[in-house]
């Protein structure tokens, strides 16, 4: 029987990437104006370049701790939980 704890962490993890690629995707098939630089003259950084890049970094945490749980722990606890 499979744990109930690694299945919620598992789902938890690939509901993440489910909501952050989508939304990574539609920021790369329709930027806000070419003509604007994301990174500006002062060093700073437009909020589009901002959402993009935090929405990365939540798509790359779940994809990570998704990748450690199911390394580590699947054959012990995620028995019989499909893919």
């Amino acid at each position: 029987m499979s744990n109930r704890l690694y299945r919620v962490l598992r789902d938890k993890y690939k509901a993440q990437i489910l909501k952050a690629k989508p939304a990574v995707i539609y920021y790369l098939e329709n930027p806000a104006d070419y003509r604007v630089p994301y990174i500006l003259s002062n060093g700073e950084t437009t909020r589009e370049f901002d959402d993009v890049d935090e929405l990365i970094a939540d798509l790359s945490e779940a994809e990570s701790k998704l990748d450690t749980l199911e390394r580590n722990f699947r054959k012990e606890y995620g028995y019989g939980i499909p893919e």
